[in-house]
């Protein structure tokens, strides 16, 4: 009597059940790493009012105030408001580079804003994220519209390209 083919190639079907796998894994999880070693990933998050030494430089405490709903002739959209955060930082040499920080909801719905001054002339001049040249103390200073029904609490991220992906979580009451 034979035996069937199942039974006649078990051992070849069993290594290439495991073959297959690890294959694709050794192919893609060096990509994946990569991509998602880029991105900031993992927070390091100080005490609300506290200064915090990161990537080298000293940042905070980090402010918070609701500012008017309108600058330069525009308006913000009804339904929404002006949060001005503000961030002091101490650069080291070399200073840190950053994008601008992104405000998030601790907690919540988790909903996350930018910065606006790209598509509006709302907040004053100045920082708006890290100072690569900076050999002297200065502010980030950004601006947040967000939904009336945005409470908080908050918390501003600030992710030095240096640190990835490791980035700032600071905490910020308005």
């Amino acid at each position: 009597m034979t035996r069937g083919w199942w039974r006649r190639n078990a051992v070849a079907l069993c290594a290439l059940a495991v073959v297959v796998p690890a294959t694709a894994a050794a192919l893609t999880l060096p990509a994946w790493n990569d991509r998602h070693g880029a991105l900031p990933s993992v927070p390091v998050t100080a005490d609300a009012g506290d200064r915090v030494e990161f990537s080298g430089d000293l940042w905070g405490p980090a402010t918070a105030e609701w500012a008017p709903a309108t600058a330069d002739g525009i308006e913000a959209p009804d339904g929404a408001r002006v949060l001005e955060v503000t961030v002091p930082v101490s650069p080291d040499d070399p200073p840190a580079s950053c994008a601008p920080p992104i405000l998030r909801e601790d907690g919540g719905d988790g909903r996350q804003w930018n910065d606006t001054r790209p598509f509006s002339s709302f907040g004053p001049g100045g920082a708006t994220s890290c100072d690569a040249d900076a050999d002297a103390p200065y502010t980030i200073v950004v601006s947040f519209i967000l939904p009336d029904d945005a409470a908080g609490p908050f918390v501003v991220d600030i992710a030095p390209a240096e640190e990835l992906p490791r980035f700032l979580r600071l905490p910020v009451a308005p």
